[in-house]
């Protein structure tokens, strides 16, 4: 959906990236948090919009093709249990839909109680919740971490490991929530679920992005992806490779790649 093809320095300039009728919705979303969290401080991390409070993470939201996400969803409370159903909220991410009314009043009850479980934790307060952050990254059974993918990325003697790590790192900057490990023989990438593989072959690094190893219902069949620089090569309906065969293609393609990521785990809610 992005107009822009820069990576967005500030909130103002990745509103700006957007349509003139999302840029009014993601602008009335900041307003609502920022009344909720006066004393939340804006930045842009992983290339999205984010609130931090004294040094911790608060809020995140975002703009997809057909749906405006926020994240972290709020735990241990019953209180949005029934409002966020509606929502298609999973474990950490709640998805609004474009064609339908965003439910402002509910976003700041939900950053209103963000807030408070922050102030009910003193210990998190002047410096970065290490420990929430640390367990996003937790791999998944099966997985290695990021200490195996790392000790797998010395171990391999290909002429494009710099190319590999540089689309690594792109994929881990898209957002907070995505983690890595060793699954399949080979770099993964997960959020609730794994949705990415990077792989070489001789002469390009390849990038399988797909749903899991679960099988999918005909719900999550078919997903529907912006790709207006035509990277995505298509295997099946809920599965496509991206191809890079050097350094000048990663940096050239960086935003392009990082709109995929973010569209494609926008179903790994």
């Amino acid at each position: 959906m992005k107009t822009s093809q820069t990576t967005p320095q500030n909130i103002d300039e990745y509103i700006a990236g957007f349509p003139n009728e999302v840029q009014k919705i993601l602008e009335k979303i900041r307003t609502t948090i920022r009344k909720a969290a006066p004393d939340a401080e804006e930045k842009i991390s992983y290339q999205i919009p984010s609130f931090t409070l004294k040094g911790a993470y608060l809020i995140y939201f975002a703009a997809y093709k057909h749906h405006i996400g926020l994240y972290p969803a709020p735990r241990g409370s019953e209180e949005f249990k029934e409002a966020l159903s509606v929502y298609g909220a999973g474990k950490a991410t709640i998805k609004f839909p474009l064609d339908q009314p965003i439910p402002f009043g509910l976003i700041s009850k939900i950053v209103k109680f963000k807030v408070k479980e922050f102030w009910k934790k003193p210990k998190q307060k002047g410096r970065r919740n290490e420990k929430n952050m640390a367990a996003a990254k937790k791999p998944m059974k099966g997985a290695s971490g990021a200490n195996e993918v790392d000790a797998f990325m010395r171990k391999l003697d290909h002429p494009l490991q710099a190319e590999m790590e540089a689309v690594r790192s792109i994929i881990l900057g898209v957002n907070p929530e995505i983690s890595e490990g060793i699954k399949w023989n080979a770099p993964s990438f997960r959020r609730k679920e794994y949705f990415a593989t990077i792989n070489v072959r001789k002469d390009i690094v390849l990038v399988i992005l797909h749903l899991g190893a679960k099988v999918k219902d005909n719900s999550t069949a078919g997903l529907t992806i912006s790709d207006p620089t035509g990277l995505l090569e298509w295997l099946a309906k809920d599965r496509a490779a991206v191809k890079f065969r050097d350094m000048k293609a990663i940096k050239s393609n960086k935003a392009a790649f990082e709109n995929i990521v973010r569209q494609w785990i926008a179903y790994i809610a």
